[in-house]
């Protein structure tokens, strides 16, 4: 949905976004306790990697069609459904790695 604000409050956005991610991910190891990733077990990575491919087809494409047509309920629509897919994947990456944790994968 950043696309559709002025390109200085665009890149705002996005670097601000940027930022509370990057620090988010250097703090999740001192708050959890667990210094191993996600990205480091197999069914985890897994999913992890279908919700990246899902999210770039959603942002290319929306951001692609918004650009043709101009209308901005298609960003809303892309966002919408990126933010259904993270929420509904993120849930299948923690279970795949708390389970892979557990049994010592």
């Amino acid at each position: 949905m950043a696309f559709a604000l002025p390109m200085s409050w665009f890149i705002t956005a996005i670097c601000a976004t940027a930022i509370i991610y990057t620090i988010l991910g250097f703090l999740r190891p001192r708050f959890t306790r667990v210094q191993t990733s996600p990205w480091e077990r197999g069914p985890s990575r897994r999913t992890g990697l279908q919700l990246l491919a899902i999210l770039l087809v959603l942002g290319v494409g929306g951001i692609g069609l918004y650009t043709i047509s101009g209308q901005l309920w298609i960003l809303l629509v892309a966002a919408g459904l990126a933010f259904g897919a993270t929420f509904y994947l993120s849930q299948r990456i923690e279970k795949a790695f708390s389970g892979s944790f557990t049994e010592g994968k």
